[in-house]
């Protein structure tokens, strides 16, 4: 499951854009989130996959906070610099 908690809303966007290209993401579900609370509230509800991914804002604000408090893992894209 993916919980699009970005308010670009890019995950759902990739997921209408896979469905319209006949590439639909079969049992992969993509849920809007609209803030931390929601996403606070959808996480320890509880969600039935194996693996649930949260697409954030690529800033530190509460809903990195709130994503990060009940992760297993973190992922975070990073650019390469000189040193890389």
């Amino acid at each position: 499951a993916v919980l699009d908690a970005d308010p670009q809303g890019s995950a759902l966007l990739w997921q209408a854009r896979s469905k319209d290209a006949g590439a639909a993401l079969d049992g992969v579900s993509v849920l809007a989130v609209k803030d931390a609370a929601a996403l606070g509230e959808a996480l320890q509800a509880g969600i039935d996959a194996d693996v649930v991914i949260v697409d954030i804002q690529g800033t530190a604000n509460e809903t990195l906070a709130v994503a990060v408090g009940y992760a297993d893992l973190v992922l975070i894209p990073t650019r390469p610099s000189l040193f890389d």
